[in-house]
């Protein structure tokens, strides 16, 4: 396999993601649950198993230890910040993922029923009419599956027109097959062909933090598709794990309660305890943490029973004390390395954690300042520590999309400092941060929930940082820099700008994103017009039927739109329409004729007992 195909398939199979988790240093297996989850899926009537955890109880290191141990088995691991050439996390995004996984472990299942067309013409003289070889009013192409085209003509004379193949509607593009078909073709139909050709084996499919996808719109979430997917066929099992958001689960376990099984992570346990304490003995095997241990008089049960007393079997406070042990003693801080160590002064819940740990970060800079750089200011000048640097760096990334640069974070916060005083406050927050990527990102998603909660305002005012605030500081930033040349912009400018936006209540602007120079610039940079268009739908997600109506036709009467973004268009207009009611949707003054009827005959033929009634 050469590099490109290597790395393509890791990134399809969440490679990066899964060691992240499993060469943890301190990774602990969990062979109780894991023997409770595969005995769960041998059970008859199982489709779903359903498996909840608070945070912080190691749901999505436990999954990721189930797709290692279980190359065959798909996977798809939902994440806020999930941005990729298949659009954010949702049905759609997940089929196909799932779809291209299983072809690629189980390519028999899905070249069955590939599409063959062989057309053979000979015509030696023809009058003015028209010979067609095959004509197919509606031909969708599966994503999976090859297509192969076999025409033959051979014409000695004619005065008319030869076809070999005549297709009325021919869909390629993935983010335009329905739903139904796509199911079909990514996982039902193979499911049935492995019936066959693996009588004996489970198709088995991973999808971790389905809570991710609450409060996110439901159309096209993958939470709206568990609730309506058709009864699944016997040998497909599907593992979701989530926060237990009984609420907003509640339609999907009524609708496929014959088929689903449970099971909770309880962090009263035995078994969680028990790994939590495998964990902790881990770390305090550690030369150097021995070394430590012996130097405060300290033997390693008391630690451990002590650390393990406190977690109260939530791995993530585990980790974070054991992160900030490790930063301690790299920083040399031997008095704070001691009550560490000891467990004496640490609280004993997560969130009481955090702002224990940002409160030490805030009471070591009292009175540190740091220099503003000389491009913003002619003198020498400082800010406070806190206010001028680590507090916007922590708020740029609390809301960030995906992981930020350094650099990238000096420009979107604004941040008027020196170079190495970034690098500095790098080193201070390390523990906070995920350190499986070159670029920064937060550790743990409950650590960036904690900092803009809603809650945190009220019991921790000190680290609360309102989200709308900094979603609203990187989207300001973005449209002051490029809103003028759009073709400057970096490419997290251009993929984020419109959740940053709708995030911080600026959907006033969005009219002057929605142009041909930003529609041109992400299709410069991405080769195609769906990110665009995924933006549009974000936004429809927002905005009433008739504001997208209006945002819709500016941009299909702007400069020559694309011809994707006219389909996908139509489509949106369409089922825009019952919600207009007996309104009409209303062209531009001066608009162009020729378009306009293209768009009525576009919505004619998709569906024409909503043809449009113009006045």
């Amino acid at each position: 396999m050469d590099t490109s195909t290597q790395s393509r398939e890791h990134d399809l199979f969440y490679e990066q993601l899964i060691r992240s988790y499993v060469n943890a240093p301190y990774f602990v297996e969990r062979p109780a649950l894991t023997h409770q989850v595969t005995t769960k899926l041998k059970e008859a009537p199982c489709r779903f198993l359903l498996i909840t955890g608070e945070p912080g109880t190691g749901k999505t290191a436990f999954m990721a230890w189930l797709a290692g141990c279980n190359p065959k088995w798909a996977r798809y691991f939902v994440r806020r910040d999930q941005i990729s050439p298949l659009g954010p996390a949702g049905a759609r995004s997940f089929l196909m993922t799932a779809g291209f996984q299983l072809a690629a472990r189980y390519p028999s299942a899905f070249s069955q029923d590939e599409v063959e067309i062989s057309i053979r013409q000979r015509l030696t003289r023809g009058g003015k009419g028209s010979l067609v070889g095959a004509e197919i009013g509606r031909l969708v192409s599966s994503p999976f599956r090859r297509v192969t085209l076999d025409i033959m003509q051979e014409v000695e004379q004619t005065e008319g027109m030869v076809r070999g193949l005549k297709v009325h509607e021919w869909i390629t593009d993935p983010r335009l097959i329905p739903y139904d078909d796509l199911q079909h073709m990514a996982l039902y139909d193979p499911a049935d062909a492995l019936t066959r050709t693996h009588p004996n084996e489970l198709a088995v499919i991973l999808i971790d933090a389905l809570d991710e996808q609450i409060g996110q719109p439901h159309e096209g979430s993958i939470l709206q598709w568990l609730e309506n997917a058709p009864e699944l066929p016997g040998n497909v099992r599907i593992v979701l794990a989530s926060r237990p958001a009984d609420t907003a689960l509640a339609t999907f376990r009524a609708r496929q309660e014959p088929w689903l099984s449970e099971l909770t992570i309880s962090p009263d346990a035995e078994s969680v305890r028990r790994d939590v304490r495998q964990m902790a003995e881990k770390f305090a095997e550690q030369a150097y943490i021995v070394e430590a241990l012996v130097e405060h008089d300290l033997e390693p049960n008391a630690f451990v029973e002590a650390v393990v007393g406190k977690a109260m079997g939530n791995f993530q406070y585990l980790n974070a004390v054991l992160r900030e042990i490790d930063r301690s003693l790299a920083a040399g801080d031997t008095a704070l390395v001691g009550r560490l160590l000891r467990a004496e002064e640490i609280p004993e819940t997560l969130e009481e954690l955090y702002a224990y740990f940002l409160r030490l970060v805030r009471n070591q800079l009292k009175g540190s300042g740091v220099q503003i750089s000389a491009a913003v200011s002619e003198g020498i000048e400082f800010l406070p520590a806190w206010q001028g640097l680590y507090q916007p760096l922590l708020g740029i990334l609390a809301v960030a999309k995906r992981e930020l640069t350094l650099e990238q974070i000096r420009e979107l916060g604004q941040i008027p400092v020196l170079y190495h005083w970034l690098s500095g406050a790098r080193e201070r927050l390390v523990q906070f941060l995920d350190p499986d990527y070159k670029a920064l990102r937060l550790y743990h998603s409950t650590f960036p929930e904690f900092l803009t909660k809603s809650e945190t305002r009220n019991t921790h005012s000190d680290c609360y940082l309102p989200p709308k605030e900094w979603h609203g500081t990187i989207a300001t930033h973005i449209l002051a820099a490029y809103g003028d040349d759009w073709e400057s912009c970096d490419d997290y400018g251009l993929d984020s700008l419109v959740q940053h936006m709708l995030d911080a209540e600026m959907t006033d602007r969005l009219d002057t994103v929605f142009t041909d120079e930003f529609m041109n610039a992400r299709l410069a940079r991405t080769g195609w017009h769906m990110p665009f268009l995924d933006d549009l739908e974000r936004v429809e997600a927002r905005f009433s039927p008739e504001e997208m109506v209006d945002l819709y036709l500016a941009v299909v009467y702007g400069r020559g739109p694309n011809s994707l973004v006219m389909q996908r268009v139509t489509r949106r207009l369409l089922h825009l329409r019952p919600s207009l009611k007996k309104k009409r949707i209303d062209r531009p003054q001066g608009g162009h004729p020729r378009l306009d009827a293209q768009i009525d005959n576009a919505l004619a033929a998709l569906a024409p007992q909503t043809q449009v009634q113009e006045e």
